[in-house]
Formats: C-alpha cells, sequence, structure tokens
C-alpha cells in the first residue's frame, strides 16, 4: 500500500506509513465491503416440496429480499399483525376458506351452510362455532393457506372479506329469526301471545 504524502510502499496490513507515519486509508471493492450483508430470500411455496408436513428445499438462491412467508402453511411462523378477530368466517359456503387454502374448514363451510338453516334446531351450535372459530383463526389461517404479494395485498384482502362476514353474519342472523317465527307458528304461536277466550259470564 503507498503512503499518500511520502509515496513509500507499506504492506498491505500496515496502518501508518513506516517512513513517515501518515495514517493508512483502507480501500476495499464494494464485493468486499459488502460481504456478509446480503441474506437469503424466502423462495415461493410453489418451489418447495412438502413431506410429512415440512417443507424441503429443492433449490437454493442468494438474493436481497423481504421475508414474505405466505402461504407456507406452518413451515414458517405467522406474523403478529396476521392475526386477530375478523367476521370472515361467516361468509356463508366456507367461501372465505375455500379461496384462502382452507379446504377442509371450506367444505365445513358447504355443509352448515346448505343443512344450517332446515336443521337450525340441530346445528346452530356448530354454526356459530365455526363463525367464532374462523373469527378468532381466519386471519392467521389465510395468511398460512395463501400466497399474498406482500402485507398490503394481505390487509386489503382481509378487509374485504371482513366487511363481508359482518354484513352475511347481519342477514344470516335475520334469516334465522324468521325461521324460528316460522315454525313457532306452524305450531300455533306461543301461548303467551295468544289472546284469552272471552268469558261468557261477563255477558249475562
Amino acid at each position: 500500500m503507498q503512503c499518500p504524502k511520502c509515496a513509500t510502499e507499506n504492506p498491505s496490513e500496515a496502518q501508518s506509513c513506516l517512513s513517515c507515519g501518515a495514517g493508512l486509508e483502507r480501500s476495499y471493492s464494494a464485493e468486499h465491503a459488502n460481504q456478509g450483508t446480503t441474506r437469503a430470500a424466502i423462495p415461493a411455496p410453489e418451489s418447495f416440496s412438502y413431506s410429512l408436513g415440512t417443507a424441503e428445499a429443492n433449490y437454493h438462491t442468494e438474493l436481497v429480499a423481504e421475508e414474505n412467508s405466505s402461504g407456507w402453511a406452518y413451515a414458517r411462523p405467522t406474523p403478529v399483525w396476521a392475526r386477530g378477530w375478523t367476521f370472515a368466517g361467516a361468509v356463508p359456503f366456507g367461501l372465505f376458506a375455500l379461496y384462502n387454502g382452507m379446504h377442509v374448514y371450506g367444505l365445513v363451510g358447504i355443509l352448515l351452510s346448505v343443512f344450517g338453516l332446515p336443521f337450525v334446531w340441530l346445528l346452530w351450535p356448530l354454526s356459530i362455532g365455526y363463525i367464532v372459530y374462523l373469527g378468532l383463526r381466519g386471519r392467521e389461517l389465510a395468511w398460512r393457506g395463501r400466497r399474498f404479494t406482500d402485507r398490503l395485498h394481505y390487509e386489503q384482502t382481509m378487509r374485504s372479506w371482513n366487511i363481508a362476514g359482518a354484513w352475511s353474519l347481519a342477514i344470516v342472523a335475520v334469516l334465522y329469526l324468521l325461521w324460528i317465527g316460522l315454525v313457532l307458528s306452524s305450531f300455533g304461536g306461543l301461548p303467551m301471545l295468544s289472546p284469552a277466550p272471552a268469558d261468557p259470564s261477563c255477558y249475562t
């Protein structure tokens, strides 16, 4: 390394000039300066094969990218912001679950939607349990089950499902009340609401 002051050649590891004592500035190439700063990006789930619930990479890559763990099922931890309540489970026919890669929950939602109204007396606890469970776990399960472009895409999608679920829950509640009213009316209504028969003695 050449001294900028006296032009004396110094060893590359020298911190100061051996001749005049001036400090030596060390210059590194961009390759050495950035060495160790890159990190491996998480590849898309399609590039991996799954065996017994464990993701095994079939290729390796090193890129500088923000981590996106959506669509990885349980192979990656779920971000804290991908949790919380949602009304999306109230959307009928399991559409929320099917659209976001939760096929088993989607099938359960279809069955509850088809048989829930005619067999309301039997299946209403299951319907409520389904809505509550997906209300608590729906956001997390959607992040695990479907590949999103980024967090903004995820939040916008979940907001739309939440609004649709809230409206669906209100409509379903009204339908249930109407169904209960029809069933009660078919049995003559509630006795307490029926008018009391007139006493003939009051007219004599």
